[in-house]
């Protein structure tokens, strides 16, 4: 065993070195074990300290009393203070090493799988949103780097007062290099970069403490899309506005139409019944001849009475067959409609909704009809050329409102999405009359 006085001058200036810097070390342990509240690490690091300290000082004595006085201290009881062995000395470095680099791994985990304050900032600094906290006069609690980013963007200022630049937002009075889009309790700004931020404020309250929560969200997307949606609707706003227009004209020159047959017809049964009077009062008739000028005369009363001419129930289903047109969709007509207005109109409702389905679900041109009569039934089928349906069909507020009104009437509506969409309907003869 070598003594440590023996020792060169060098090596015991290694080992002391290795001292310090473990000290160091071990120094910077504690400070972040009583920073994270951790007194199992402070309680097993402590004594380590306490170890390398004394071994410190020992090797320190020992150095000083070699090199500045050149011999061993006159009192014997401290000679064996220099006889100690310079490889235990070694050995106990070595020991305290292990245990100081054993600490330090234990803080780092534990501040690695702890939440700290260091990392509450940080994961909030690396949010892609803005996000900040603050006292209700404005003063600054938390903040992260995109809303200190943010407010120097829109405000041209720092992020200091809270309440100031929530101010500024809800106003609009932005900087120039910003564009206010909304204002009010939810404001959105567009930067020069051409991006839109929206901004949102909430009271939160912790701990009987009440805290302003301002949060940014980047909503660029959205915006474009909701401008997208507003410019869709504005033009099947005015598509409406032509069709509700084309309806008008359809239904004003129909009505002229009918106006103007119906004059045609009564012009020509007057001009008709004059001839045959004429020919009457010029010439003796039959008693016969004469009754069926006086039926004629009747039959005139009637049509100006607006009594014999019969109502057109067809008409509803026309006006459905121009729109089906309209939106390029062919109409295939199986059977004959009934002579019952109402109907008509219930079959024409039916239509409307299998139309309105097959050209907005099914992509379809062609909307196949088929009418025909089974046990005193009148049944109703549609189908269309369009694609199959992915599913189940879940009836919404059109088709459930059919069904009602079928089933009110005494009938029946049927549903299938396999091997392709039919819609049947069945209507008892007593309120579909008869098939022409």
């Amino acid at each position: 065993m070598t003594a440590l006085y023996t020792v060169h001058q060098n090596i015991r200036g290694i080992l002391m070195m290795l001292l310090y810097f473990l000290s160091l070390i071990q120094i910077g342990c504690l400070i972040a074990s009583f920073e994270g509240k951790t007194k199992y690490l402070v309680k097993y690091i402590l004594p380590v300290f306490l170890l390398t300290f004394t071994e410190l000082i020992f090797l320190r004595y020992v150095n000083k009393q070699i090199v500045v006085y050149g011999e061993l201290p006159s009192e014997k009881r401290w000679n064996w203070l220099f006889q100690f062995p310079a490889e235990a000395a070694g050995l106990m470095i070595l020991i305290i090493g292990i245990f100081t680099f054993l600490s330090l791994y234990r803080i780092l985990q534990y501040y690695r799988n702890s939440i700290t304050v260091s990392s509450i900032k940080e994961s909030i600094d690396n949010l892609p949103t803005g996000l900040s906290f603050s006292a209700p006069n404005g003063r600054i609690l938390l903040a992260n780097r995109k809303m200190e980013m943010l407010s120097h963007a829109v405000t041209g200022m720092d992020f200091q007062d809270a309440e100031q630049f929530w101010d500024i937002l809800y106003s609009g009075c932005v900087s120039k290099d910003a564009e206010s889009i909304s204002e009010g309790n939810t404001p959105s700004i567009r930067l020069s970069d051409s991006t839109i931020w929206t901004f949102g404020k909430k009271i939160l309250t912790a701990e009987n403490h009440t805290v302003v929560q301002i949060t940014a969200a980047d909503t660029t997307e959205l915006y474009e899309l909701s401008e997208d949606l507003k410019e869709n609707n504005r033009q099947l706003a005015d598509m409406n506005s032509r069709l509700r227009q084309y309806g008008e004209n359809i239904d004003s020159f129909v009505k002229s139409r009918e106006v103007l047959e119906a004059k045609m017809r009564i012009h020509n049964e007057i001009g008709q019944a004059l001839l045959a009077s004429r020919s009457y009062l010029l010439h003796e008739a039959a008693p016969l001849q004469e009754a069926d000028i006086l039926k004629r005369w009747d039959y005139i009363v009637a049509l100006l009475k607006k009594e014999s001419i019969p109502q057109d129930f067809r008409r509803t289903w026309n006006y459905f067959a121009d729109a089906a047109d309209f939106a390029g969709v062919k109409i295939i007509l199986e059977g004959e409609l009934p002579d019952n207005e109402e109907t008509v109109k219930m079959i024409v409702a039916a239509a409307t909704e299998a139309l309105t389905n097959a050209v907005r679900h099914a992509g379809a041109d062609e909307l196949s009809i088929k009418l025909y009569e089974s046990d005193h039934k009148l049944e109703i089928t549609f189908t269309n050329n369009g694609r199959r349906p992915a599913g189940e069909i879940t009836e919404g507020g059109g088709l459930e409102a059919l069904r009602l009104r079928f089933e009110e009437a005494g009938g029946a509506m049927k549903i299938s999405a396999r091997p392709h969409f039919v819609l049947n309907i069945t209507l008892p003869m007593t309120a579909g009359g008869r098939l022409s």
